[in-house]
């Protein structure tokens, strides 16, 4: 259970201003990723943890897997199971034209918020 607060104060951690929101990132991550190389889940929840700095920590590799299954469900991306020399069969996944175009989409879309986030940080700057 969370500690009350007083009036006029602000609890940080829960806030949009702490970054929790980077999780979003994931979808257009992982397409990305396939657009350059079709990749087992493993390796992909890997790169994705060294792409950012989550400040909750990188996403679980369960919500990954789980996120896959949603965009193959979507038809954003195909898998299929490959034989491993040892061990058994591993999932690779790779992009769909749908996941292609959901892509451009992303990079249209972010690319909208990078120039909105630009120019809010240059209006706070302190150029004295």
């Amino acid at each position: 259970m969370k500690a009350q607060r007083k009036a006029g104060q602000h609890d940080f951690d829960d806030c949009p201003c702490s970054g929790k929101n980077l999780s979003k990132l994931v979808q257009p991550s992982i397409l990305t990723l396939l657009r350059i190389e079709p990749a087992h889940g493993y390796t992909i929840t890997d790169k994705i943890a060294s792409l950012y700095e989550f400040p909750a920590g990188p996403p679980r590799r369960s919500a990954i897997y789980q996120l896959l299954k949603r965009m193959e469900a979507d038809g954003l991306v195909a898998s299929h199971l490959e034989e491993a020399p040892m061990g058994p069969a591993r999932r690779v996944y790779a992009i769909t034209t749908h996941g292609e175009a959901c892509l451009e989409r992303w990079r249209e879309s972010l690319d909208l918020h990078r120039r909105a986030i630009n120019t809010l940080l240059s209006l706070g700057r302190d150029d004295r």
